[in-house]
C-alpha cells in the first residue's frame, strides 16, 4: 500500500516537471513585440519591411496576420533570445529638416506678403504703418502648398479714399486696393451687388485680414486677400509716420468731455461721452463702458440707435449713414437694421438707397448675409 503511494507521487512529480518544461519551452519559443508605449504583444514575426513589422499572435496562430508601424516598436525579443531594438533618431533627423524646411517657406510667405503690401501702396492714398502677421495654416492640396496667414495691418489715409465692398458686414474683397476717387458702380455694372466706403485724409485704421498664398515657381505669391473687421480711429495728426507708434494715438480715444452719472469712480447710469475724434456717445453706461440702451454718432456722421453690450453693439439696433453728393453719385443713404451681436449684424436687413430714391436690401442671417442684393419696388 505505501509502495502504491510512491509511486502515485513521483508520477504526479514526473507530471509537474513536464508541465513546467513545456511551459518554458512555450515562453521561449515566442516572440515579444514591446511598444513604445508600453504593451507587450506574444507573437510569432513573420516580416519587417522598410517601414513595418507584421506578425501573428501567439495565442491564435492561425488566425490573422497584424502589422505594426517600425515608429511605434521600440524593441522584439526574439525566441532564441537576441533582440532588435528600433531607433528613432534617423527619423527625427528627417523630420527636423521638414519642419525647418516649411518654417522657410512660412518666413518667405509672410516676407512676400508685407512687401506685397507696401510696393502695392508706395506713392498711393495710404501708407502702411506697421504689419503683424497673427496666425498662419499650411496645407498641401495635391502638391500645391498653400499658406492661410491672419494679420493685422496699421494704415493711415495721406488723401481722401474709397473702397470698394459688400458693406456694412465688414469683410472688404478687394485685395486691399484703395481708390482716389469714387468707383462708379453704375459702370462697373455692380450697383446691386457692392458699395463704397469713403475714408477722409488722415484716418487711422488697423484692418484685419486675411491672405492666402501659393507656392509657385518664383515662390509664395498672393492668390487671395480680404479685410474681414477694421477698428477706425478717426482723423489724426497729419504729422503721423511710419516710425510712430500706433498705441500713442490710441490717446484719441479717451476722453474730451463728459457729462454724467458716475458710481465708484467709474461712469455708471445716464451720460454723454464726446471723444478727441469727434465721436459722440450718449446713453446708459456700467463700469465705464457703454452697455445699455443708446445713441452713438462717428466722426462721419453715421448713426447708431440701439442696444450696447461692453462697448459693442448688441441686441436690436440701427445704423442708419448718409453720404454727402460730392462724396457720391450713386449712394444716398445706407441703413442696416435687427440684431446685432460682437458689434455686427446677426440678424437683419440692409437697405440701401440712391439718390433717385431707388432702393435694394440685402438679409442677413446667423452673420453673414443670406442671398444677394435684391431691388425692392415702391
Amino acid at each position: 500500500m505505501s509502495r502504491q503511494i510512491l509511486n502515485t507521487n513521483k508520477m504526479k512529480k514526473i507530471l509537474l516537471l513536464i508541465v513546467f518544461v513545456f511551459a518554458i519551452l512555450d515562453v521561449f519559443s515566442q516572440d515579444i513585440l514591446i511598444l513604445k508605449n508600453g504593451d507587450e504583444i506574444k507573437s510569432k514575426i513573420l516580416e519587417i519591411t522598410t517601414d513595418q513589422i507584421k506578425y501573428k499572435k501567439w495565442d491564435n496562430l492561425e488566425g490573422p496576420s497584424y502589422a505594426s508601424l517600425k515608429s511605434e516598436v521600440f524593441m522584439i525579443k526574439y525566441e532564441n533570445g537576441t533582440k532588435d531594438v528600433f531607433k528613432t533618431q534617423e527619423t527625427n533627423n528627417i523630420n527636423v529638416v521638414s519642419v525647418n524646411n516649411e518654417d522657410k517657406e512660412k518666413e518667405e510667405a509672410v516676407k512676400n506678403l508685407e512687401n506685397y503690401l507696401r510696393n502695392k501702396n508706395i506713392g498711393k492714398v495710404i501708407e502702411i504703418l506697421a504689419f503683424r502677421k497673427t496666425n498662419g495654416e499650411m496645407l498641401d492640396i495635391y502638391g500645391q502648398k498653400m499658406y492661410t496667414i491672419k494679420f493685422e495691418i496699421d494704415i493711415k489715409f495721406n488723401s481722401d479714399g474709397w473702397l470698394k465692398g459688400n458693406g456694412m458686414e465688414g469683410y472688404w474683397r478687394n485685395s486691399l486696393y484703395v481708390y482716389s476717387s469714387e468707383p462708379d458702380l453704375a459702370a462697373s455694372g455692380e450697383t446691386y451687388t457692392y458699395v463704397t466706403k469713403f475714408y477722409r485724409s488722415g484716418t487711422l485704421l488697423t484692418l484685419r485680414c486675411v491672405a492666402q498664398m501659393k507656392s509657385t515657381d518664383n515662390g509664395f505669391m498672393v492668390n487671395e486677400l480680404n479685410i474681414k473687421a477694421e477698428t477706425n480711429y478717426g482723423v489724426v495728426a497729419s504729422n503721423l509716420n511710419s516710425s510712430s507708434n500706433l498705441n500713442q494715438t490710441q490717446t484719441s480715444k479717451l476722453s474730451a468731455s463728459y457729462v454724467g452719472e458716475y458710481k465708484n469712480g467709474k461712469k455708471e447710469g445716464q451720460g454723454k461721452q464726446i471723444y478727441q475724434n469727434g465721436t459722440i456717445y450718449e446713453g446708459q453706461w456700467k463700469d465705464d463702458k457703454r452697455n445699455g440702451y443708446g445713441t452713438f454718432t462717428n466722426e462721419y456722421g453715421d448713426v447708431y440707435i440701439g442696444y450696447f453690450k461692453n462697448d459693442q453693439r448688441d441686441s436690436i439696433g440701427k445704423i442708419t449713414s448718409f453720404i454727402e453728393p460730392k462724396y457720391s453719385d450713386s449712394t444716398k443713404s445706407i441703413t442696416t437694421e435687427g440684431i446685432f451681436k460682437n458689434d455686427k449684424i446677426y440678424n437683419g436687413v440692409m437697405t440701401h438707397i440712391d439718390w433717385k430714391g431707388r432702393k435694394k436690401q440685402l438679409l442677413f442671417k446667423d452673420g453673414i448675409k443670406s442671398g444677394d442684393w435684391k431691388k425692392v419696388k415702391e
